[in-house]
């Protein structure tokens, strides 16, 4: 089903948007995403901008915004002269056919130089800004590492003098810390975290979400991972979350939406996280008098991971927790979790917090509503994501 058909169940589940790819023509035989035609429409062949319009028009009627997922680091081969000019493109080293080592990628596609001429952020920002007028709340950029900082800073400004309430998300998952700091002159809203391929125990989770923090507030990206514990550790672990899992998945995932947008916790820099066989995993983001809260995780086949709060007693908040705020299936057992489960506890005060689903994904989101699209713009591309927030 088309993100516009769920359009309302999204909305009931507290959704505040949805992101999908650029509906732009892509160049035929490649995987990629990257554009032929960044300002015709792939599947109508008309201006994309119309088709962005009609999208974000159906989309508001359901009170869901729009954002834009897409990647500025390559464009097809052959790529239209104002998708992209000659002097922003790499210089193919060799005859790309004759080379084993080539990606499959390259042979479709060509990449933007590191740091192009100011023509590139401006063609961008135009282009951008002009589809905001159609209605896009904002834009999700991909492989931030493939371009200089500069370029990032400029783009993201330019930007903003167009259209100052312009949402910007830059997807981090997997970066290393010297590729994130291209990101840190933008002023970007929001990163991504990488909680998809977190295996439930290690604590680079938490040293990952304070180097992104450094950046801007986290959105956790949970991928298909729709189970409860998931759910919940992507709402303690993030300001908002991503999740790529079909709307109805779990039915928790209403009231952990409603949980978080009530719940204010401190600065994700001060996660802590870590356990072992036979003992919860905690995730705790809590301050000693600042309140906050504590997930305890137990991993699949485990037949009772033992509750123990004495572990992490000097990172808890004092004072009895607010149990009552927590939805009723993730109130604390007394000593053992269920294989697979989860618990929580909360010292917590109001906080607004809003959803936003994306394009077969969903992300919990503070602060600005991020969008949704239409149908067509859903199946013009693959890889699209639903976001909840």
């Amino acid at each position: 089903m088309d993100a516009v058909a769920q359009a309302a169940q999204w909305k009931a589940a507290g959704a505040t948007g949805v992101l999908a790819p650029a509906p732009w023509l892509t160049g035929d035989g490649s995987q990629s995403a990257a554009p032929l035609n960044a300002d015709q429409s792939a599947r109508s062949g008309a201006p994309v901008r119309d088709e962005i319009a009609a999208a974000c028009r159906r989309l508001a009627g359901s009170g869901l915004d729009c954002h834009l997922e897409l990647s500025l680091d390559r464009v097809a081969r052959g790529a239209a002269p104002d998708t992209a000019a000659s002097s922003w493109l790499r210089a193919d080293p060799h005859d790309l056919h004759t080379d084993p080592r080539t990606p499959r990628v390259d042979l479709f596609t060509r990449r933007i130089v590191r740091a192009p001429p100011g023509s590139f952020t401006q063609a961008w920002a135009r282009r951008l800004g002009d589809w905001s007028r159609c209605g896009v709340a904002g834009y999700c950029f991909q492989a931030p590492q493939h371009l200089a900082a500069e370029t990032w800073r400029d783009l993201v400004f330019a930007l903003r003098e167009m259209v100052p309430g312009v949402t910007l998300i830059v997807w981090t998952p997997g970066l290393a810390p010297q590729d994130l700091a291209c990101c840190l002159e933008a002023r970007f809203d929001w990163t991504v975290s990488s909680l998809a391929w977190w295996d439930g125990r290690s604590d680079w989770l938490a040293q990952e979400c304070a180097r992104l923090s450094e950046v801007a507030p986290v959105l956790a990206y949970a991928g298909r991972r729709g189970e409860t514990r998931w759910l919940a550790a992507a709402a303690v672990s993030g300001d908002g979350i991503i999740l790529d899992a079909p709307l109805g998945a779990n039915d928790m995932l209403g009231p952990i939406a409603e949980w978080r947008s009530k719940t204010r916790l401190p600065p994700v820099s001060c996660m802590a996280m870590g356990g072992c066989a036979g003992r919860m995993t905690a995730m705790v983001r809590a301050q000693p008098g600042k309140g906050g809260g504590m997930l305890a995780l137990s991993a699949e086949g485990d037949p009772g991971a033992a509750v123990e709060m004495s572990d992490w007693a000097g990172l808890l908040p004092g004072g009895p927790c607010s149990g009552a705020d927590v939805p009723a299936a993730l109130r604390a057992p007394v000593d053992k979790l269920a294989p697979a489960a989860c618990a929580l506890w909360q010292w917590a005060s109001p906080m607004p917090v809003e959803f936003l689903h994306r394009n077969l994904a969903a992300a919990l989101l503070a602060g600005n509503p991020v969008g949704a699209f239409e149908e067509s713009l859903c199946e013009s591309h693959r890889g699209s994501r639903r976001l909840f927030g």
